[in-house]
């Protein structure tokens, strides 16, 4: 669950083409966040991904922390904080 600040929308063709290339396996846009299903992948290995958005409002913003969810629900969930978001 990738947090979003309020003034910023996600670009929902640059999620597709995540998609469409097989770089995660769905997404679902909530209010304030995008979550994104990834594939299986094997212990350790780091995931990087980019996508557009589109600012609503100018400054600074700020979203709350994202997150990283397994699957089983008896495993640990982790929380990133987010950076601060400069809009010009």
């Amino acid at each position: 669950r990738h947090a979003l600040p309020t003034g910023v929308q996600p670009d929902t063709a640059s999620l597709d083409a995540l998609v469409s290339n097989q770089t995660i396996a769905r997404y679902d846009i909530e209010d304030g966040a995008i979550g994104l299903e990834l594939f299986p992948r094997p212990p350790g290995q780091p995931f990087k991904v980019r996508y557009r958005v589109i600012p609503t409002l100018a400054g600074t913003l700020h979203a709350s922390a994202s997150s990283i969810a397994p699957l089983r629900e008896s495993e640990r969930t982790s929380y990133v904080p987010s950076p601060t978001w400069v809009v010009r």
